[in-house]
């Protein structure tokens, strides 16, 4: 069976180290084609339904309301479900008690803060399968593997994340954290 490499990538004005720049090849695109290159896998590009502005500013304020109505990953999910004939059960998972904002914590409050905070809405979907779990943004990992746990606790036999974006952090070389900070703040 021959492999295939999914991606969503966003060409038009993009943020750059405090700038914005027009690019006509996204990030993402760039990746998953040397991916390809390497491996030998199909590439799949997924389209928006209703694809985001090429303005910046006006991207991150339609992407803002996505957030608001919770239904990026939806948005995210459902060409990537219809590519590969993969069913999509947008709500298998819920939450299982309220939860703090993640943003601005550091991580090891992020654990703590996901630790048992999501449950499985219907065990027999996920008993024995073979789950991909679609998420809009990495950031430090914690809620996806927060719900990876979840499903896994349920009988998942095995849980693969996608995520189509990732936080860029500049992070001090390891030697520069203090030797008492278990857990630095990335």
């Amino acid at each position: 069976m021959a492999a295939l490499i999914a991606f969503y990538s966003r060409a038009g004005e993009n943020y750059f180290s405090g700038t914005h720049r027009a690019i006509a090849v996204g990030n993402t695109e760039k990746a998953a084609r040397l991916l390809a290159e390497l491996t030998g896998a199909e590439l799949f590009h997924i389209e928006q339904k209703a694809p985001y502005s090429d303005n910046y500013d006006a991207c991150v304020a339609e992407a803002r309301r996505d957030l608001r109505a919770n239904a990026r990953p939806e948005l995210m999910a459902l060409p990537l479900a219809e590519a590969t004939g993969v069913p999509l059960y947008e709500n298998a998972l819920c939450r299982a008690r309220k939860k703090k904002h993640q943003a601005g914590l550091p991580f090891y409050e992020r654990v703590a803060n996901v630790a048992g905070a999501f449950r499985v809405t219907d065990p027999e979907l996920v008993e024995r399968r073979n789950i991909i779990l679609v998420d809009d943004v990495l950031t430090t990992g914690t809620t996806a593997a927060a719900c990876a746990q979840a499903l896994l606790a349920d009988g998942a036999a095995s849980v693969f994340v996608v995520t189509l974006a990732t936080v860029e952090k500049d992070l001090a070389p390891l030697d520069a954290w203090k030797e008492d900070e278990q857990f630095p703040d990335i």
